[in-house]
């Protein structure tokens, strides 16, 4: 699913250069996916992150590669967008860049991915999992739901 995850000079993985463009058309092909944050810090709680093919929608990383990446700090050192959503609670096993969810063309599924660095999720995950309606995914002190629609 991704290129290696070596670290660069911020200590980060190298997912800036994952995926690519998802042409807008896929859009109307792909399920949207919600995930409501459930429990988890103040600032998070009982937000609703919509997804589609390109990614998070809104996302201020804006690189419509079919990624959201979740973890704890929102900007890199040269002012870059490093994930789409930020669950600023690094001190509570939530990495960096903790996980990723990748939207693949092929299947038109979403699949999850732990990216290694924090505590893990739920369940560490060492192989992409398919998203399914129903799921809760668990980090650190934050749960979500995914929603299809």
């Amino acid at each position: 699913m991704m290129g290696g995850d070596s670290e660069d000079e911020n200590g980060l993985s190298e997912l800036n250069q994952v995926g690519q463009v998802v042409p807008v058309e896929e859009i109307s092909k792909a399920p949207l996916m919600k995930i409501d944050v459930v429990e988890g810090p103040e600032i998070s709680k009982n937000a609703q992150l919509e997804i589609n093919a390109c990614g998070l929608i809104g996302s201020k990383r804006g690189k419509q590669d079919g990624c959201t990446i979740i973890g704890s700090i929102g900007q890199g050192a040269k002012g870059e967008f490093l994930n789409d959503f930020v669950i600023a609670q690094d001190d509570l096993g939530i990495g960096k860049r903790h996980m990723i969810i990748k939207y693949n063309m092929d299947d038109r599924r979403y699949y999850m991915r732990d990216l290694g660095d924090g505590s893990g999720t739920f369940v560490r995950l060492d192989v992409p999992l398919a998203l399914k309606n129903g799921f809760i995914i668990s980090f650190g002190d934050s749960h979500m739901t995914v929603n299809f629609f």
